[in-house]
């Protein structure tokens, strides 16, 4: 990926430009930073709609594992929960 033109600070079109043109290592790095940081996976959300479909699927995978993301932490939430349920 390129490197930011105006400053040393990533912004929001530097996202879409990751999601749109990101190699292998900078979506993994993206991926574990959305696996731990709802922040992070609400800024790739808002950043989905700006990338170019005509690049790639870039697009439908990032929905798709944000998607599966959103999944798993509501059953570790429900199963975290229902464990309080039965110990109280």
């Amino acid at each position: 990926m390129k490197q930011p033109r105006i400053t040393s600070t990533r912004g929001f079109l530097d996202l879409v430009d990751v999601l749109g043109r990101g190699g292998t290592d900078e979506w993994r790095l993206l991926y574990r930073r959305a696996e731990h940081d709802v922040a992070v996976r609400e800024q790739i959300r808002a950043a989905l709609p700006l990338v170019d479909p005509e690049i790639g699927s870039g697009r439908e995978l990032w929905s798709f594992l944000l998607d599966h993301l959103e999944q798993r932490e509501a059953r570790r939430s429900s199963s975290t929960q229902s464990g309080r349920s039965r110990a109280g």
